[in-house]
């Protein structure tokens, strides 16, 4: 053999073998995905708070919110995923909520009703000189698939515009009305924080009276409305408590159950004694999921060690396991089940130098404690029956990439959505995960 064929030979050999150990960790740790992510929002505007749902013939629904200009705001819009094509069709703009605030956190959310209303719920800003968080939260419907809407209309019974309302989460119940809970200033103060309500829309109409089912919450982390298919209605949240062990308040996430629609909840209780003790909001919220082995919970907390952590329950919310941690480094998980049993879990991961920030406040001021980080990458980990774990990499490097949310799209099919900043400009983006791929 030729010199120059050896050093041919030796080098394809090399390669060869690198990519059998890059395979190899790909198999076994964190593999990336091979899903090409798209845009979906304007490339011109910033576009913010991906939301799925599902419409009433149980196709995929995508909402955010996005800038129109400094002078009139954002507007919020949303795209039905067509299956036939593999891709979202031509988004629909609510129009009835332009100049709405945009918050990935607090995001604007959609649902629809059992005979296809659909109901557009957004948040608008009225800073006062003693409130700087002080807004309202307001609802539109759509009868025709968003080409008209209804003039917005207050979701809350109390129109003050002094108190701060947002967090609000939006789900189709069980008789087929839309239900809603959201935090609210409008009874708390400097120790308790804001307090959550509950309301529903009625046959033909909007929302009814609405009524108070939590209290001491804190001011500013995404509370989850989740009805399983029992028709139970969940809602979990992150409270202020007030343990007779411990000097001082703990901000730790809560369950609360209806057995009869939304009519009635149950004592709220905690998921997990983590005992955080922080005088300020973190800015992530809970997420649930039912499966055939009971109710799931995670969230992120730095009560003890921080990370994002899991529990289930086989009782309701009776009772829950011990914490068991997913991510040190995770903040904003949501979590579905999928046909198969198992469960799917994104969330985005931090890259590099963090920096934290606390921010207090308080009356519905939406106090937080925030992170900065220089980049951060989307995950995603499938929990199968049988304590079968897979993480995957849902986004390809350390972009400034966060708040994920994730829906299914076919039995081993799931759609994957995000902010993400690019040339300065923050965009939705999203992806579809094939299963098959990453599972053996």
């Amino acid at each position: 053999m030729q010199p120059i064929n050896k050093i041919i030979t030796l080098a394809v050999f090399l390669v060869s073998i690198t990519g059998m150990i890059s395979g190899c960790q790909i198999s076994t740790g964190s593999p990336h995905a091979r899903e090409t992510s798209s845009l979906i929002s304007v490339d011109t505007a910033d576009a913010s708070g991906a939301y799925f749902t599902m419409d009433h013939l149980q196709q995929p629904v995508l909402c955010w919110t996005e800038k129109i200009s400094d002078k009139e705001g954002h507007v919020m819009k949303f795209a039905t995923f067509e299956a036939l094509h593999q891709r979202f069709g031509e988004p629909v703009t609510v129009t009835s909520s332009t100049g709405t605030r945009a918050h990935d956190e607090s995001m604007n959310k959609i649902a629809f009703k059992e005979d296809g209303t659909v109901v557009a719920m957004f948040a608008i800003k009225h800073p006062t000189e003693e409130n700087r968080f002080a807004g309202s939260i307001m609802y539109s419907l759509s009868s025709d698939e968003g080409k008209t809407w209804t003039s917005p209309e207050y979701l809350h019974d109390d129109t003050a515009k002094t108190y701060g309302r947002s967090f609000f989460d939006i789900a189709t119940l069980p008789d087929g009305e839309v239900g809603a809970i959201w935090l609210d200033g409008r009874f708390g103060d400097a120790s308790t924080g804001s307090v959550i309500f509950f309301d529903k829309t009625e046959e033909g109409t909007g929302f009814g009276l609405d009524k108070q089912v939590g209290e001491s919450t804190c001011e500013c982390c995404r509370t989850d409305l989740f009805v399983d298919p029992a028709g139970n209605v969940h809602i979990a949240y992150r409270d202020i408590l007030f343990p007779p062990t411990l000097m001082g308040q703990v901000r730790d996430m809560v369950h609360s159950i209806s057995y009869d629609g939304g009519q009635t909840f149950s004592n709220a209780k905690r998921i997990s004694e983590d005992n955080w003790a922080i005088e300020g909001c973190p800015h992530t919220g809970p997420s649930l999921a039912v499966n055939r082995h009971g109710l799931h919970a995670v969230w992120f907390t730095a009560g003890g060690d921080e990370g994002v952590y899991h529990v289930s329950s086989t009782d309701n919310g009776q009772t829950f396991t011990t914490r068991e941690k997913i991510s040190k480094t995770a903040r904003h998980p949501q979590m579905i089940s999928l046909p198969s049993g198992a469960l799917a879990v994104v969330w985005d991961e931090f890259q590099g130098h963090s920096e934290e920030q606390h921010h207090s406040g308080s009356h519905g001021n939406n106090a937080h404690h925030a992170q900065k980080n220089s980049g951060s990458l989307i995950m995603m980990q499938v929990r199968e029956p049988g304590s079968n774990i897979k993480t995957i990499n849902v986004t390809r490097n350390a972009a400034e990439a966060s708040h994920p949310v994730v829906t299914v799209l076919q039995d081993h099919k799931l759609l994957v959505a995000w902010t993400q900043k690019k040339h300065q400009k923050k965009g939705i983006y999203y992806a579809t995960v094939d299963l098959k791929v990453y599972l053996p």
